[in-house]
């Protein structure tokens, strides 16, 4: 039975160039099997070591070679290579013809509706995103597959965090964790301690969202994944950065960033320079918050991530509260307060009590923020000029800008 898997960084290292090279001697041979086992093999070893460009090569060339259902998990996993690299749509069309193979009636539908439900919702489409679930779940279900369940509440969960359901997001992590933890799969538990951390830290527990972060943290140092890592570096980066603790903030963000540079995952790159830059507005390097605020800013637009690009859009008002644009920050809630009502994904509360605070020492009467704060919100189109001009200081007055 396909289980979902982590990567695993024992195939990385010397015995990728074996396989490399195995996989090229059969690639000029006929026999189809050998073929199609290296090419896959070697695949996986370079998945592993994030060697993402080799790792797409061969599972493209080992997607046209054996059953339905071994070139629909092959599919799958060429679909999770491209998403690391922020290739969204290429991946979902990727899960999807995996998916119509396995209707065909060869494998398992739930591995490859779980991956399409999760590219939905990374990329807004949230109704979507709840229905995919939905039928993955009663996909690994009738298959009695505990892990495909674990994997979808642990998916599920983290819609629902993005939705502000927070305790329905809790319940499915601590479901998940039951399951994982029965399996044995350290990598899974981590990455649930990670994401009860961000439940935590949404609702203003910092201490518990550090504690936790620290035990995500611990888990995945013995499994030593890079990727993990820098999830656990950026997510502790935040709770730092809530919590006042500025030096520890920009440390953490710094080793995320390192980490996922590493490793190619371009969505990961750029919320770690997000919050880099949002450290560095705390700590007055405000020259290279607009640098990391630019690229984080081109890095979701290029990926179409509208979720991501809301949150930039508050935490960049800080940066125009201070360079002296207070109207200018008004327009960014503006614009943040509509794609969020678009997408369905309110504030937390703690996000809410943050953007208050920003919004009070902006100087902007009562009445002048609240009627720019709507015009923002209903013509967010203009939102790209007003970025450019912040992030590079081009405009040195809200005044100055007023036309928007």
């Amino acid at each position: 039975m396909a289980r979902w898997c982590e990567r695993d960084p024992e195939l990385a290292g010397a015995g990728r160039r074996r396989l490399d090279l195995l996989a090229h001697h059969y690639w000029f041979t006929d026999n189809t099997t050998k073929k199609r086992e290296y090419l896959v093999r070697a695949g996986d070893a370079a998945a592993a070591d994030y060697a993402n460009a080799v790792a797409e090569h061969n599972y493209r060339r080992a997607a046209a070679f054996g059953t339905d259902s071994e070139r629909s998990e092959v599919l799958v996993k060429l679909g999770r290579v491209q998403e690391l690299t922020a290739q969204w749509p290429d991946a979902e069309a990727n899960y999807q013809m995996a998916l119509e193979l396995t209707r065909a009636g060869h494998g398992e539908p739930g591995i490859a509706l779980a991956a399409l439900a999760d590219v939905a919702r990374k990329l807004g489409r949230y109704d979507e995103a709840a229905q995919g679930l939905q039928a993955a779940q009663a996909a690994f279900s009738a298959a009695a597959n505990d892990d495909g369940v674990g994997r979808v509440l642990h998916l599920a969960g983290t819609l629902a965090a993005q939705q502000g359901r927070y305790d329905e997001a809790r319940t499915s992590y601590l479901a998940s964790m039951e399951i994982r933890r029965r399996l044995g799969d350290v990598a899974a538990e981590a990455a649930l301690l990670s994401n009860l951390a961000v439940v935590a830290e949404y609702e203003g527990d910092y201490a518990q969202a550090r504690m936790l972060n620290e035990q995500s943290l611990a888990l995945r140092r013995t499994v030593g994944d890079r990727w993990s890592l820098g999830v656990s570096h950026n997510n502790l980066g935040m709770v730092a950065l809530l919590q006042e603790d500025l030096t520890a903030a920009r440390d953490n963000f710094s080793e995320a960033l390192r980490l996922n540079l590493e490793v190619g995952d371009s969505w990961m790159v750029a919320i770690a320079r997000n919050n880099l830059a949002n450290a560095n507005v705390r700590l007055g390097d405000l020259s290279a918050a607009k640098r990391d605020f630019a690229r984080a800013y081109a890095g979701y637009r290029l990926l179409g991530d509208r979720w991501a690009l809301a949150i930039l859009y508050e935490d960049l008002a800080a940066l125009a509260v201070a360079t002296g644009r207070g109207l200018d920050a008004v327009r960014l809630v503006g614009t943040a307060d509509a794609l969020r009502e678009e997408l369905g994904s309110p504030r937390s509360p703690a996000q809410e009590a943050q953007l208050t605070a920003t919004l009070a020492v902006s100087a902007v009467p009562l009445d002048e923020a609240a009627a720019a704060r709507a015009a923002a919100g209903a013509d967010p189109g203009q939102v790209d000029r007003l970025v450019a001009e912040i992030c590079a200081g081009t405009i040195d007055s809200p005044q100055a800008s007023a036309g928007m």
